[in-house]
């Protein structure tokens, strides 16, 4: 997975991230991880993550989400960002459960 962080960004929007002049291509970190558990414990920033997911199987599948102020979960039918559509748009502060009993 791809993660990149701008830090400085004011405000709780996702649009206070997209509006500011070094998004999208002047990330103040870039860097691949392993996993989608990451905890940061900085304030004023912004970060984006990309990565793909491939079912297995055809089926229902359960997506959560647990971030501090605004995040989105776009999902595309191919490899192409021009067919993402939102499927979470959380818009407020919701913490993570117990890792021992949540989300595997």
């Amino acid at each position: 997975m791809f993660s990149e962080q701008w830090s400085g960004i004011k405000g709780k929007e996702i649009k206070d991230l997209t509006s500011d002049p070094r998004f999208p291509n002047n990330a103040t970190k870039r860097e691949y991880i392993q996993n989608f558990k990451k905890k940061t414990l900085h304030e004023n920033y912004g970060s984006r993550y990309r990565s793909y997911f491939l079912a297995k199987e055809t089926g229902n599948y359960t997506f959560y989400t647990f971030c501090d102020d605004h995040c989105q979960v776009f999902l595309s039918s191919d490899v192409s960002p021009r067919n993402k559509r939102l499927i979470i748009d959380q818009k407020r502060d919701v913490k993570a459960p117990n890792e021992s009993n949540c989300c595997r």
